[in-house]
């Protein structure tokens, strides 16, 4: 007869132990394949490539010189007119079985592929939007560059997050994980 522990009843060395096994096992594919969506998405209706750099998280902005250099409201008019049917999507709501389209009411959230990482992405260009003084001087180049950055600095703060023992923990408690008195599934 073996008896079985919830990571919680295990010894402190032995909690190390299985959070080492796990910490080695993680595999962050699938963040860096939903990201690649995103960017493929946003490429779609954005004048970006990030095809034949070293990185798909590097882009070159191909538009006009003149839609490169817009900065301040005329930036903000130009996205808001020519991206707004992607940055604001009308809001859905189902009532009765019958779906309900706002002509009023608009959503920002997940709004290139319904994954979160979209929302990384967007984010600059949504607080440019706004008016944030972070972004006030950003011509549409930078703000292209930005949305690319604020992407990667997103994974690399999920990839931290996914190796960090609170989140093991999370993922160990949640599958309801049981172990033998040495560390070793049950």
């Amino acid at each position: 007869m073996i008896t079985v522990y919830q990571f919680s009843e295990l010894s402190e060395e032995t909690q190390q132990k299985v959070l080492d096994k796990f910490r080695e096992s993680i595999d962050t594919y699938w963040i860096y394949s939903e990201a690649k969506e995103t960017v493929k998405a946003f490429e779609k209706y954005f004048p970006t490539d990030s095809k034949g750099k070293n990185s798909w998280l590097e882009c070159s902005v191909n538009a006009n010189n003149e839609v490169l250099e817009l900065m301040g409201l005329r930036l903000r008019t130009y996205l808001i007119n020519n991206f707004g049917y992607v940055l604001f999507r009308p809001k859905t709501r189902y009532k009765n079985n019958t779906k309900r389209v706002s002509k009023i009411f608009t959503e920002t959230c997940c709004n290139l592929t319904g994954i979160c990482y979209d929302d990384d992405m967007l984010s600059p260009i949504y607080k440019f939007i706004c008016g944030s003084k972070e972004y006030k001087f950003h011509n549409f180049e930078e703000l292209m560059k930005e949305c690319y950055q604020n992407l990667e600095d997103a994974l690399r703060i999920e990839e931290e997050y996914r190796q960090s023992d609170e989140a093991i923990i999370e993922d160990i408690e949640c599958n309801g994980y049981e172990f033998t008195e040495h560390g070793q599934l049950a």
